[in-house]
């Protein structure tokens, strides 16, 4: 063609060979692709079993959750002090946790603002383990709820007693609590627990130590504790 592009012949042999020379980068690169994917997803596996993601998950259950505190009424304790004639003791001491557990609804009223948070008595643990809530849990101004307005499905507990022991002690009565408080492995503090009332443990904050504990706490203990539970949450 003068003046104009020549045209190749069409080269059979050449184009077989191209293809041939095309294919194995081909192979190469899923191959590649493959490889990728595979440590991509250990990577997820791996991530998904790290307690830190574990635990960062569970405190974003709580804080779209609900909170039920168990407000201790040693109701063991006193009856015992009314059987042995000690009516005047029964009545302080009722009078005492009264007053203890009506600070701890004002704090976490006023400080605690990781998550909606609700209250119930400690003769009624068993209801609660049962997942029985209906008018055994009130608001702070102690109206009884109903489960409906509780998010059952993220829902954890907190008290005031001492962490679990060797022998696995929950403080889902006022009875394990005084027992487990003699172990010299178990701390007194604020703390976290599952509905199902089985202690948290680290890395989540489900924490807060208090010194000198006792069975009626003083007004600046309780306030100390539930304003370092909600730093923590809100830190963590």
């Amino acid at each position: 063609m003068p003046g104009g592009l020549r045209m190749m012949p069409f080269n059979p042999f050449y184009s077989q060979q191209l293809n041939t020379k095309l294919i194995p980068s081909s192979m190469k690169l899923m191959k590649s692709f493959v490889l990728l994917l595979l440590i991509f997803s250990g990577n997820i596996v791996a991530q998904s079993d790290d307690p830190y993601t574990l635990a960062r998950a569970k405190a974003m259950q709580l804080k779209n959750g609900t909170l039920l505190v168990n407000l201790h009424t040693y109701t063991t304790t006193v009856t015992a002090l009314q059987n042995s004639g000690r009516q005047k003791e029964a009545d302080k001491l009722q009078g005492d946790l009264k007053q203890m557990n009506q600070q701890i609804i004002n704090a976490f009223e006023t400080y605690f603002h990781f998550c909606n948070v609700y209250y119930f008595y400690s003769n009624n643990s068993d209801a609660v383990k049962a997942h029985k809530y209906d008018y055994v849990v009130f608001d702070s101004a102690f109206n009884p709820v109903t489960a409906s307005l509780l998010d059952t499905t993220s829902l954890f507990i907190a008290d005031f007693s001492t962490t679990d022991n060797s022998r696995n002690l929950n403080s889902d009565s006022d009875d394990n609590r005084e027992k487990s408080t003699a172990n010299d492995f178990t701390m007194s503090g604020l703390i976290l627990r599952d509905k199902n009332m089985i202690q948290l443990n680290k890395p989540f904050p489900y924490y807060v130590r208090v010194s000198n504990f006792e069975m009626v706490l003083t007004k600046e203990k309780i306030y100390k504790a539930i304003i370092k539970l909600n730093r923590k949450l809100n830190e963590f």
